[in-house]
């Protein structure tokens, strides 16, 4: 039986700032996991100053999960950002999440459409985490932003993106320049709105979509320090521990994103079952929240 949405909000453009010479486009991707706020708080802080700084191109932010974020929860029926795949966006849709991945997906393309063959476009998904620990980037292996890689002073971890189906960033990626993620920080800390938006200042001058001024050189400080010691860390997914529907995962207590791990440590429980590291390497993403499909990854540096 097809799904029928009657009430639930769905995807919609909850800022376009157009400022002179708009031959770039960003379109940033916020609260696709509904209670992660701080693309929507980071472009609220960048509307604030929009006007006072030497802005160029154009700035869409789409909230992506809004009918979740009132609910203030991550998902109403599933992830969302593991319903873009072939199949969903072209079947009929039997969930909540399903029904707003084809409305984001037209609403997406309508705006693409919108633009002249000359404009550089680029894609922005901002994330938080359940976790603590330093905030990173990701992106999608055949197509790595590498401006942003080098110049950027946040670590990034490969194989993210690649080793989830349905991952917003990837699925979009062919129709942009650049398109990859950054997790900001723990999903409440002050300091990850703060990362989120600096980290908006620092890719929209490095996009040349921000002339250079005294914010510029704010965001990269304030990105190398709240980075630091792992500011151009380098680091590969080489584990990932699913988590099924039907299964109770509980990440043991302290553990922070990146934080080195060795084999045979205990990690979680899954369904009252020790899960214990399978090699040495970095804890990433952590899990410490009830709606998860990944209790947490695991990485080795290049």
């Amino acid at each position: 039986m097809a799904y029928i949405n009657t009430v639930k909000k769905l995807p919609y453009i909850y800022q376009d700032i157009t400022a002179k010479n708009a031959n770039s486009l960003l379109v940033v991707t916020a609260a696709v996991h509904g209670n992660e706020l701080v693309g929507l708080k980071a472009i609220d802080a960048l509307s604030d100053i929009a006007s006072k700084i030497p802005l160029k191109g154009r700035i869409v932010v789409i909230h992506g999960n809004p009918e979740a974020t009132v609910q203030e929860v991550r998902y109403v029926d599933q992830d969302f950002n593991r319903a873009f795949t072939a199949t969903n966006l072209i079947s009929e849709p039997t969930n909540h999440e399903l029904v707003s991945a084809q409305h984001l997906s037209q609403l997406m393309l309508n705006l693409l459409d919108e633009q002249a063959s000359n404009v550089t476009k680029h894609l922005l998904d901002i994330h938080s985490m359940s976790s603590t620990g330093t905030p990173f980037m990701s992106f999608v292996a055949d197509k790595p932003p590498q401006l942003i890689i080098e110049q950027t002073p946040i670590p990034v971890i490969e194989g993210i993106i690649d080793s989830l189906e349905g991952c917003l960033a990837k699925w979009f990626a062919p129709y942009f320049n650049s398109s990859h993620i950054v997790e900001c920080g723990q999903h409440q800390e002050q300091s990850t709105f703060d990362f989120g938006f600096h980290t908006l200042i620092y890719h929209l001058y490095l996009f040349d979509m921000l002339e250079d001024c005294k914010q510029v050189q704010q965001a990269f400080d304030y990105l190398s320090s709240h980075t630091h010691p792992y500011s151009y860390l380098k680091t590969n997914i080489c584990y990932r521990q699913a988590v099924n529907k039907d299964q109770i995962f509980e990440m043991q207590p302290g553990f922070v994103n990146l934080q080195q791990v060795n084999a045979g440590q205990l990690l979680a429980k899954i369904s009252g079952k020790k899960v214990l590291a399978p090699f040495d390497g970095r804890v990433i993403l952590p899990c410490y929240q009830r709606q998860c499909e990944e209790g947490y990854f695991i990485s080795q540096d290049r």
